[in-house]
C-alpha cells in the first residue's frame, strides 16, 4: 500500500470541498389589498466565512445560527420601539395598522451553508407589483 493510499484511507481524512457559511438579512414588502394581498420577501446577503469541508462548516453552522438570533432579537427590539412610540397617541388603533402584530416584523437573520457565497440573495429582485 502505498503513503497516499494509507493517508486516503486514514477515517481523519477529508477531503477539501470549500464551502461557506453565509448569514442573511431578510424582510418582506407587502402590496396591500389595493394590490391584491401580496407578499415578498427579499434576501441580502451580509458576508459568509470559508471553510475547506463541511464538517468544519456544519460545525460552526449552530454559533453562527446564535449569533442570527442575537441580531434578530436586537432588531426585533428596535422595531417594536419605534412603532410603539409611532402609534403613542391613543386616537390611532395600532391593531388595524397592517405593519402591527403577525403580518410584518423586524428584519430577519438566518444562516445557511452554501458552495457560492451570496447564492441565496435576491435582493436586487424587482419590487413585484399587482396588475
Amino acid at each position: 500500500m502505498t503513503t497516499a493510499q494509507l493517508i486516503l484511507d486514514d477515517p481523519k481524512f477529508s477531503k477539501a470541498e470549500m464551502c461557506y457559511v453565509s448569514v442573511y438579512e431578510s424582510n418582506s414588502v407587502y402590496g396591500g389589498p389595493e394590490e391584491g394581498g401580496w407578499w415578498h420577501r427579499y434576501n441580502t446577503y451580509l458576508g459568509s466565512v470559508k471553510f475547506f469541508n463541511r464538517e468544519h462548516a456544519e460545525a460552526y453552522l449552530e454559533q453562527a445560527e446564535q449569533q442570527a438570533e442575537q441580531l434578530r432579537s436586537t432588531a426585533n427590539a428596535r422595531f417594536r420601539e419605534y412603532y410603539e412610540s409611532r402609534y403613542s397617541d391613543d386616537s390611532i388603533d395600532i391593531e388595524d395598522d397592517f405593519c402591527r402584530g403577525e403580518t410584518a416584523s423586524a428584519d430577519e437573520y438566518w444562516v445557511a451553508i452554501e458552495e457560492t457565497p451570496g447564492e441565496s440573495d435576491n435582493s436586487k429582485e424587482p419590487i413585484p407589483h399587482w396588475e
